[in-house]
């Protein structure tokens, strides 16, 4: 599981966690670092684990949205625990969602980013554009 993270993407991280807690009207708790979701939401009695993903593309630029396979284990694994976990893909700042129940038994294959070196490349699952539901615009 990669484990690099820029100062960029906390602050994305940040702006949408302010961004949910506004729209859902519930805490988001930021998560250290190598936990296995970015955030948790809770609101009243109901707890929901989020992993982020940021893309500087358009939601159409692509079919599927890539998630790594331990990362999706991961938040299943959260959801024995919490009440949901939820995948959010951020396409040029609209966030978009999919419980990770959804994702199980979608297509697999390695994938990664081969410019970083071979820790980035990973058993990924192909998460096809149309399962997820828009939530809104961060920025």
């Amino acid at each position: 599981m990669s484990v690099l993270e820029s100062v960029s993407d906390r602050k994305r991280e940040g702006l949408a966690r302010s961004f949910l807690e506004s729209k859902l009207n519930c805490r988001a708790i930021n998560m250290p670092q190598f936990s296995p979701v970015d955030c948790l939401l809770i609101k009243d009695k109901l707890k929901v684990g989020v992993e982020f993903k940021f893309r500087n593309v358009d939601y159409n630029d692509y079919p599927t949205i890539w998630l790594e396979e331990a990362k999706q284990l991961a938040l299943v694994e959260c959801k024995a625990v919490w009440d949901k976990a939820y995948f959010m893909p951020c396409f040029n700042g609209t966030l978009y969602r999919i419980e990770v129940l959804e994702t199980i038994g979608e297509k697999r294959e390695t994938g990664g980013r081969y410019d970083r070196g071979i820790d980035d490349i990973d058993l990924m699952v192909a998460i096809p554009m149309d399962k997820l539901e828009r939530v809104g615009k961060i920025w």
